[in-house]
């Protein structure tokens, strides 16, 4: 599924100072031959499987956001609203100040934005 995905740069920074970047793959589900509602189900569900890591999960919302945006072109649309308030809730990561409430925030997130993409579905909204 992630043959295809793009990637971003990182840059580690060594002891002496010097900064190796690399190569890095997004977390991204493939949109080949699917419709705007497998992949955004298929979004959901990667989104709960991979709610320890901050970036995979930002990484989720971000290729939600863009293909809702794409689709619909609507800042009013029910579920662009709510994935543009989920990555504002993710900025909030940093400033949390135990892992336990980093691994709380994450768990939320990825939980809701699984369960209104099953809702927004299910409810016929589309």
């Amino acid at each position: 599924m992630n043959e295809k995905a793009p990637t971003r740069k990182v840059g580690y920074r060594s002891p002496n100072g010097t900064i190796t970047y690399i190569d890095q793959p997004i977390k991204w589900v493939n949109p080949s031959d699917k419709t705007v509602k497998q992949v955004l189900l298929e979004i959901g569900h990667e989104m709960y499987e991979c709610r320890r890591k901050k970036e995979d999960v930002e990484d989720l919302l971000t290729q939600a956001h863009n293909i809702l945006w794409r689709e619909f072109q609507d800042d009013n649309h029910s579920l662009y609203q709510f994935i543009n308030e989920q990555i504002k809730h993710l900025r909030t990561y940093d400033k949390q100040r135990s892992q336990t409430s980093k691994g709380r925030l994450l768990e939320d997130i990825a939980r809701e934005g699984l369960f209104r993409i099953k809702h927004y579905f299910e409810m016929g909204d589309r």
